[in-house]
Parts: C-alpha cells; sequence; structure tokens
C-alpha cells in the first residue's frame, strides 16, 4: 500500500472516529451547562461575559444581563 492510501485511510477512519463521538456525546457538546456561572459573573460586573470569542453567547446571556435591572 502507498504511503498517499495509507494517509487517506488513517484520514478517513479518523474523521468517522469523531463522526461518532460527536453524535454520541451531542447532548454535552450542545447544553449550556456553565449558565450559573455566567450569569454570577453578569451579575458581579453588569457585562457580557464572552469567553473564548464566543460571541454569540450574548444572545442568551442577555436575559439575565436584562434581569439584573429588575431589582
Amino acid at each position: 500500500m502507498t504511503a498517499l492510501k495509507q494517509t487517506i485511510r488513517l484520514g478517513t477512519a479518523t474523521y468517522l472516529a469523531l463522526g461518532v463521538l460527536a453524535a454520541v456525546f451531542y447532548l454535552e457538546r450542545m447544553a449550556f451547562l456553565d449558565m450559573a456561572f455566567q450569569t454570577f459573573h453578569i451579575l458581579r460586573t453588569g457585562a457580557f461575559q464572552i469567553q473564548s470569542g464566543r460571541f454569540g453567547a450574548a444572545g442568551t446571556q442577555v436575559f439575565a444581563w436584562m434581569a439584573q435591572d429588575c431589582r
């Protein structure tokens, strides 16, 4: 077997294994488990908490941000 065929087969096997793991652990990848942590920091600082450049998280943080003014 040539090196190119071996590399393609290894890459395909790795890609399929990662696809299976993504399907098995989809809930852990999609669940927003750290909302309590982010809510604490929103209430403490009064600003959105964007970690790791995930600016889309501001859409879910807006509710906690608005709730801090409802005291």
